[in-house]
């Protein structure tokens, strides 16, 4: 609004502007009155944040006050944190799609997202959105760009707001009406002389569009325009990233003169505009719908037995934009994006054409009597009859309720479609071996679409999955991992907590024993004694530093805030906490009561142990929390993390801060902000289950924190409290320390101690792994944002406006890179953009993918704030042997013996990935001794087994890709599928290496300079070498991913593995891709039974298949899985009588 009054006061000055009379000649973006509000012409349940609307300029500014979508402009998500970007990026995606469908002249649109300080502007087109860099508005530059964009939406032409100016909606009385029709109410009326009239309710106003067709006749290559008159739309666009196809009844002639007495236009013919894919140059666009039409009358328009068979084009062909001066060019997402450096990789052109004749839908509903052949009205028929329309062809065949409103839905031409149907672009991201969220929707993680509706006797209906069913589904995996995956008393893993150097552990040991002595002796002492004791343990804190380092100015001192969390949390210790009044508390109120208790017993540690940094001038000095922090928890309580995709509450979270006095305490929680989690159940009994939430709620920090090599955790039973060290392959948790007891309570602050003490690694996080913010010196491809596309030097010249992103955000991250030749590690410094794939699971390899390079950003990076990427970096905890030299899964010994082999066969080149550097991941112990980063270090001084042997390890490799369903046309897919069963055939014969896990995920697609596309088979986390483990029990192994494993995997048979397993998995991949699509969705998702047999291919499910009858006398046998030979048959028999509308 601050904005727009600026804009406003030019307005009142300028006369010319000041007469307009529409927003198509000036206008102000003003935000509708209510915010998070659902717009009262939505179907969808969810709120818009903040709604724009473009209004009229005037004094005083109206301000509206509904939303709605068809008067919004723009819409406008915020989210707390600037980290949140991709939440409200996807919530814009998702409420901006109505508008499309309420604002009939929409060409394409704006949206904006507000992320704290940080907001961002995105341009939809109909083939991809593009977003701006975050523009901080706490900086000056930051301001300026985002006002500038609000100042262009102003002034520009009305085109550039993404309306159509060659569409003008009117609303009229017209002069002459024809046929009136006797509407609904008393039929008759009497007059003054007692006579009988009919009574006829007629339309005042008539509402239609007026819009030009631009006309192109390709004989003498001339542009006419002809002016059409339309009904409102009958069939119109409700999708991002389509054809945007529309439909409208209506007629050449000037409804003002004559029009029906519905207050409908006439309609004599149908104009069909929309956004197909074109070649630039017109007289090479050979995917033309006029030009096929053109050709179909030209030869068959003398043939009578046809006419009327076929449809006639009367005029039609692209849309043009005046660019000024009378300068007329083609409506496409080229002209829109002429400046703006972007490369456009699906061309789309505007194009109208009106054809002629007018019908009816193919599945109009007619009454009709089987057993006689007659019409029958009885009340007993389930169909009504057709309406009579009125003569001369006034009734509109598409109009009203006609069931043709789906048709968008079908896809006619050759595109790639996602499971919505929209057309898939290809992703933003470059990304080698995973699939990654495009600009359409949610490709990168397998989704379950939950569609609710309700069944019908024909047909079985959609499966309605109630939330809740999924949050259980969540919780009985929690619990199996418990089950499976947890190590009981383990008090030693307290030594993973302590810090390495032995003079920094004998500190961390006496400063526990002070603070728990504090606290016994404050539990025995009256209450008027407790200053004292807390001055006396403040002063044996400050003795712990040493004089040489001893801060004498330090006098402020902790004693108020220590004694205030000591009163608060004292009844959790003394027993006295469950009960309040001398009345016993009920459950629900005793867990609710420890959300309060334990998080002040933390604090009373966390404000101790700030004391002894207080004191100690050279820690305090200290700029992050890699060198020095306190464990302290999150104010809110019991609450859902801000970035969490769960439903589910955190009881308590706790955050890792830098010290200082006083320090801060934060208050909202965020998963990437969270060191750890406490789940607190009211009794001690209740442990079982504190685990299982822990487990559940733990699982999304390793997809927050791409820096998080372990976790630590903890549950909060009654008195007792457990510490849990989640590692990737196993969980390990201590006994049950009782904070009622000494010995519990100094155990439990020896953990907090620790991880204030420790080194960053000990912590879990990754030390050689840190997050940049810096201003570049140098930007490459600047790209002009909204607004006015010059601006006036102080010489009087134009100079182009470029806003630039003023924070570039990186990973410096160290890869240490092993020669197995001579055995030596180095190291080169990698700078990598934020990661495209996160870890997600509490125990797995947790691969994590980064795209960057090894040149510095802060000497040279793009213009949109990310670093130039030419590789990619891979990171994950695979299984391992611990002697680097046996390490025969080792996927760096993989990809050199592959390139050794092959590197000199050029048709193979850019079919297989080729390592740059990489080895294991490194840890420095101290005094420059560097160790391998595994869970054997990790666990070093845990009394514990290690079952399952995993090393961290990193290699940077080439080339980069897009992800499989990212390709566009069936001829490309055949063409990426032909060069990944090439390099898979080099693979495996000359180099003798077996894939193991060929899939969707594992088949990435390369483009050259001229847009070609090549297949690339990657990962080889599974691979095995055969001329190393010929006789090896790998070779029996399980691998793979369930929907794509051979018969031998999917049995677990003692069978030995071979190329056969790989080919079979290729197999299946083409059977997938041919069932459900491209995409991974099937196409008529909204018409399937989700509960029919064969999703449980596409979910990966083998027990179903394991019940389904064997259709095949070779193969059949009792417990097979076959789903290729013997189940594939029976599921696709069984998709189509399933299926509403057969497929």
């Amino acid at each position: 609004m601050f904005i727009a009054h600026c804009i406003q006061a030019l307005y009142n000055s300028n006369r010319d502007l000041k007469a307009s009379t529409n927003e198509r000649q000036c206008r102000l973006v003003v935000p509708f009155g209510n915010t998070s509000r659902k717009p009262t012409d939505s179907d969808y349940r969810g709120r818009v944040d903040i709604g724009l609307t473009l209004v009229k300029p005037k004094m005083p500014i109206v301000r509206p006050q509904t939303i709605t979508n068809a008067a919004m402009f723009a819409i406008a998500k915020s989210k707390a944190y600037a980290d949140e970007h991709v939440d409200a990026f996807n919530q814009l995606f998702r409420f901006s799609r109505p508008l499309y469908k309420m604002q009939p002249d929409r060409r394409f649109l704006w949206g904006l997202t507000v992320c704290g300080e940080d907001t961002y502007a995105c341009l939809f087109t109909p083939s991809n959105a593009y977003a701006t860099p975050a523009m901080n508005v706490q900086s000056p530059e930051g301001r300026r760009a985002l006002i500038n964009f609000f100042v262009g939406w102003s002034l520009c032409e009305w085109d550039r707001c993404g309306y159509d100016p060659s569409m003008v909606l009117r609303s009229i009385v017209p002069r002459l009406r024809r046929n009136p029709i006797p509407m609904a109410g008393p039929s008759t009326s009497e007059t003054a002389s007692g006579s009988q009239q009919p009574v006829c309710h007629m339309q005042d106003r008539l509402t239609y569009y007026e819009i030009q067709v631009h006309n192109y006749d390709p004989e003498s290559q001339e542009h006419t325009t002809r002016q059409y008159f339309a009904n409102l739309p009958m069939v119109n666009a409700d999708r991002l990233f389509s054809r945007h196809t529309r439909c409208f009844s209506g007629s050449f002639t000037d409804p003002n003169s004559r029009c029906g007495y519905d207050g409908r236009v006439i309609a004599t013919s149908l104009l069909k505009t929309g956004w197909p894919e074109s070649n630039m140059d017109i007289a090479a666009d050979t995917r033309d719908e006029c030009h096929m039409l053109r050709k179909i009358n030209r030869i068959l328009g003398d043939d009578a037995d046809l006419n009327g068979r076929y449809p006639t084009l009367v005029c039609g062909g692209r849309a043009r934009i005046d660019s000024g001066d009378g300068v007329m060019v083609d409506d496409s997402v080229q002209s829109i994006l002429a400046e703006v450096d972007t490369e456009v990789t699906v061309h789309r052109v505007h194009k109208r054409l009106v054809i002629e004749p007018l019908g009816e839908p193919l599945n109009t509903q007619f009454n009709m009597d089987t057993s006689s052949g007659s019409s029958s009205n009885s009340s007993t028929s389930t169909t009504s009859t057709v309406p009579v329309p009125p003569s001369d062809n006034e009734y509109d065949p598409f109009g009203g309720s006609s069931p043709l409103t789906s048709i968008e839905s079908r896809s006619t031409d050759f595109e790639p479609t996602s499971a919505s149907g929209e057309e898939a672009s290809p992703g933003p991201i470059p990304l080698p071996g995973v699939v990654v969220p495009s600009s359409i929707g949610t490709h990168g993680r397998q989704v379950t679409q939950v569609i609710p509706t309700t069944g019908s006797a024909s047909s079985p209906g959609l499966a309605h999955r109630d939330p809740s069913i999924v949050m259980d589904a969540q919780e009985q995996e929690a619990a199996r991992l418990v089950g499976s995956h947890l190590v009981r008393n383990v008090p030693s893993i307290i030594n993973a907590a302590l810090p390495r150097n032995p003079d920094k552990r004998e500190t961390a040991a006496r400063l526990s024993a002070i603070i728990a002595e504090l606290l016994e002796e404050l539990l025995n002492i009256p209450e008027a004694e407790a200053e004292a004791a807390i001055r006396r343990a403040l002063d044996a804190i400050r003795e712990l530093v040493p004089q040489e380092t001893r801060d004498a100015n330090a006098n402020l001192s902790p004693l108020n805030a220590i004694s205030g969390c000591f009163a608060e949390f004292e009844a959790w210790l003394d027993g006295t906490w469950t009960q309040l009044g001398g009345r016993q508390v009920s459950d629900i109120k005793l867990e609710a009561r420890l959300y309060r208790l334990f998080p002040k017993f933390v604090m009373f540690i966390a404000h101790c142990i700030n004391a002894y940094f207080y004191y100690n001038g050279t820690i305090r000095a200290l700029t992050n929390e890699r060198q020095c922090r306190i464990v302290v928890p999150f104010g809110k309580t019991d609450t859902k993390p801000t970035d969490s995709d769960n439903r589910g509450r955190v009881d308590i979270g706790l955050k890792l801060v830098k010290p200082k006095m006083p320090f801060v305490r934060p208050q909202t929680i965020t998963n990437a902000a969270m060191f750890a989690i406490a789940e607190a159940k009211a009794y001690a009994i209740d442990h079982v289950l504190a685990f299982n939430q822990l487990f559940r709620y733990s699982r999304p920090l390793y997809e927050r924190q791409p820096d998080r090599r372990f976790l630590w955790g903890l549950t909060v039973c009654g008195e007792d409290t457990y510490v849990c060290l989640f590692m990737p392959s196993k969980a390990y948790a201590t006994s049950a320390m009782n904070v009622q007891t000494p010995e519990g309570c100094r155990a439990l602050i020896n953990f907090f101690v620790g991880w204030s003490l420790c080194e960053w690694d000990r912590c879990g996080y990754d030390p050689s792994m840190v997050l940049r913010s810096i201003v570049p010196r140098l930007r490459r491809n600047p790209i002009p944002m909204a607004g006015p596309s010059t601006s006036e030097t102080a010489s009087g010249s134009q100079q182009p406006v470029r806003h630039m992103q003023d924070k570039l955000t990186y990973y410096e991250i160290q890869v240490h890179n092993y020669d197995p030749e001579s055995q030596e590690h180095t190291t080169r410094q990698y700078f990598a953009n934020l990661p495209m794939v996160n870890a997600d699971r509490l125990f797995s390899r947790h691969t994590r993918c980064f795209s960057g390079s090894f040149t510095d950003p802060s000497l040279r990076c793009g213009y949109d704030g990310r670093v130039i990427a030419t590789s990619l970096l891979k990171t994950g905890w695979p299984e391992s042997n611990m002697d680097i030299s046996a390490d025969t899964r080792d996927e760096c010994h993989m990809l050199r013996k592959i390139t050794r082999i092959l590197g000199g066969d050029a048709d193979l080149s850019g079919r297989y990935p080729t390592l740059v550097c990489g080895g294991r991941a490194r840890i420095d112990l101290g005094n420059g001794v560097m160790v391998d980063d595994s869970v054997q270090s990790i666990l070093a001084e845990v009394d514990t087994e290690v079952t399952v042997h995993r090393v961290h390890k990193r290699l940077v490799i080439e080339p980069l890709g897009e992800p499989l369903n990212t390709v566009r046309s069936v001829r490309e897919l055949i063409m990426v599928l032909y060069d990944v069963m090439s390099a898979y055939s080099a693979i495996s014969g000359r180099c003798q290496i077996l894939h193991r896990d060929i899939s969707t995920n594992n088949i990435i697609v390369c483009r050259n300079a001229n847009g070609s596309a090549h297949g690339t088979l990657i990962d080889f986390d599974f691979a095995l070498d055969i001329e190393w483990e010929r006789e090896s029990p790998t070779r029996y192994a399980r691998t793979g991913t369930l929907p794509f494993m051979s018969v031998n995997n999917l049995e677990q048979n003692e069978n030995v593995r071979t190329q056969l397993d790989d080919w079979e998995s290729l197999l299946s991949l083409v059977c997938y891709l041919g069932t459900f699509g491209i995409n991974n969705e099937p196409e008529h998702k909204h018409t399937v039974d989700t509960n029919a047999h064969i999703y449980g291919w596409r979910e990966g499910n083998k027990v179903v298949f394991s019940t389904l009858p064997m259709v095949d006398p070779f193969r059949a046998r009792v417990g097979a899985a076959d789903i290729i030979s013997a189940d594939l048959l029976t599921v696709l028999r069984e998709y189509a009588d399933e299926a509403s509308n057969p497929v």
